[in-house]
């Protein structure tokens, strides 16, 4: 997408057991009786489009002050954390990437307030509002599609993008409004190997919105 760094944003849980518990565990109760003790943590770490390793940045717990739903545990931790360490990094050159918990407008809106880009995952199933408009668009032909051939290994794998800019995150008169992009890889038969979509405030063009679009601009092709 033309940004130098992304930060990629998820929730681990290495830990259960149902007797030895502290003050700190998050704890499921069971209908059967049983209760579950566990521990939860925020893992974020430094990505880069054409890099294959990853750099891990500290760690945040969720502990069960941060709420008792799944949802506002991970984005209260994710709060914390980058109020705790936004001011050791470049955030104009940092895109944050995540799950679909993140693609809520206060969140996104957040993000922006503290110089950071956004880029989570946007399911249908939890954003009808933005879906509606992205089926008008494909019903009046445009909604954007660009279509690229990759190898991967001895295989070619046939890229689809489909992509919209400017449309409202919700249904209100303040919606935020973002830039939509759906990836979809197939193999040369036709058999999905990949999909899924997210959201943006990265303008998307035919130009930036594949990897290897970004390295030709760059290296002047």
């Amino acid at each position: 997408m033309g940004y130098k760094f992304t930060s990629t944003q998820d929730t681990r849980e290495p830990f259960f057991i149902q007797k030895i518990h502290c003050n700190n565990c998050s704890v499921t109760n069971h209908r059967d009786g049983t209760i579950t003790y566990y521990h939860s943590v925020i893992t974020p770490v430094i990505v880069s489009p054409g890099q294959k390793h990853a750099i891990p940045l500290c760690p945040e717990f969720i502990t069960p002050q941060d709420g008792y739903e799944k949802q506002d545990s991970e984005i209260a931790a994710d709060k914390r954390w980058i109020y705790k360490y936004t001011s050791k990094y470049a955030v104009r050159l940092i895109t944050i990437l995540g799950d679909d918990l993140y693609s809520r407008q206060p969140f996104c809106e957040e993000r922006l307030e503290l110089g950071f880009h956004f880029m989570p995952v946007y399911k249908r199933e939890s954003h009808k509002t933005l879906y509606k408009w992205v089926d008008l668009l494909e019903s009046t032909g445009d909604l954007h599609v660009f279509t690229k051939k990759v190898r991967n290994g001895r295989k070619t794998e046939i890229h689809t993008y489909r992509y919209a800019n400017k449309l409202p995150i919700r249904d209100t008169d303040d919606a935020l409004m973002v830039n939509w992009c759906e990836l979809t890889i197939c193999d040369e038969g036709g058999d999905i190997l990949y999909k899924n979509a997210f959201i943006a405030d990265h303008k998307i063009t035919a130009g930036n919105v594949h990897p290897s679009c970004v390295r030709e601009k760059l290296d002047g092709k």
